[in-house]
C-alpha cells in the first residue's frame, strides 16, 4: 500500500517537472513574464513532492526490516540447511546466487558476496555487495 503512495508521488513529480520544462520553454521563447509566478508555484510544488517522497521512502526503509523477520529467518534457515546438507548441486546453486567474485592470493583471499536479502528483492540502487578478507593457514 505504501508502494502505491510512493509511485503516485513519483508520477506527480514527473508531471510537475514536465510542467516546469514547458513553462521554461515558453518563457524563453516568448519572453512571457506571466510565466514567472506559475513557474515559482510549480517549483514549490516540486520541492514539496520531493520532500514528501524522501520522507515516504525513509519511512518505508525504516519499516522494512521489522516487516519481514519471519520470512528472513525462514530464508536463512533454508540456506543453513542447504549448506549443511549433502546435495552438492543445491549448495552450488545457492553459492552462485551469493558469491559475486573471488580474489585469491597465495596467503589471503577476498570473497565478494551479495546480501542474502537480495535473493528475493533487489534494492533500488542495485545489488549490494560486501567483501571479506581471509588469511590462509598452512597445514603443517
Amino acid at each position: 500500500m505504501r508502494e502505491d503512495g510512493i509511485e503516485e508521488t513519483r508520477r506527480r513529480l514527473v508531471g510537475v517537472e514536465k510542467s516546469i520544462g514547458i513553462l521554461l520553454d515558453l518563457a524563453e521563447k516568448y519572453e512571457a513574464k506571466s510565466a514567472g509566478p506559475r513557474l515559482a508555484q510549480r517549483e514549490a510544488e516540486r520541492r514539496a513532492l520531493l520532500a514528501r517522497l524522501e520522507q515516504m521512502e525513509a519511512t518505508q526503509e525504516a519499516r522494512r526490516p521489522s516487516e519481514y523477520p519471519d520470512a528472513a529467518e525462514a530464508m536463512l534457515a533454508e540456506m543453513r540447511e542447504t549448506l549443511a546438507g549433502t546435495d552438492a548441486r543445491a549448495q552450488q546453486t545457492l553459492l552462485k546466487k551469493l558469491v559475486v567474485r573471488l580474489k585469491l592470493g597465495k596467503e589471503q583471499g577476498e570473497v565478494f558476496y551479495a546480501s542474502p536479502c537480495g535473493l528475493t528483492e533487489v534494492p533500488r540502487g542495485g545489488c549490494c555487495t560486501k567483501n571479506r578478507t581471509m588469511e590462509f593457514g598452512m597445514a603443517g
